[in-house]
């Protein structure tokens, strides 16, 4: 009699490894320390591209990239919206396009914050 299997177990293959980071990053920071709110700062410095296009894109791109692949994951992440230092009236649409979002607690540029919202009076888990 020939032995007869069952595989239950959900072969899900991602695109990517860099797909399973927010996952893995809410367990293994926000559950293991008990975390109610991480702002992440995205080491993207679109300033630092001469050409002003192309860092208006990457602006937009990482923060796009931010709230959707962080923060959707897991309400606990906020994100620090990225802007082009050299072009400040596309900064200023990027940071108006952002700033009624609730995953938005910071403007940063590069890495390096720049403006933070009181995240407790952004609707974060505890807020009155």
């Amino acid at each position: 009699m020939a032995l007869q299997l069952i595989d239950t177990d959900v072969h899900n293959y991602p695109a990517s490894t860099a797909t399973l980071l927010p996952y893995l990053s809410r367990r293994q920071l926000l559950d293991e320390y008990d975390i109610d709110v991480a702002i992440l700062n995205p080491l993207v410095a679109a300033s630092s591209l001469h050409n002003r296009d192309l860092a208006n894109a990457l602006m937009r791109a990482v923060n796009e990239w931010t709230a959707h692949d962080w923060c959707a994951v897991d309400g606990r992440w906020r994100g620090s919206i990225t802007v082009n230092s050299r072009d400040p009236e596309a900064s200023a649409r990027e940071i108006e396009h952002w700033a009624q979002e609730h995953c938005c607690a910071a403007v940063g540029n590069g890495g390096r914050c720049v403006m933070c919202a009181r995240t407790r009076a952004r609707g974060c888990r505890g807020a009155p």
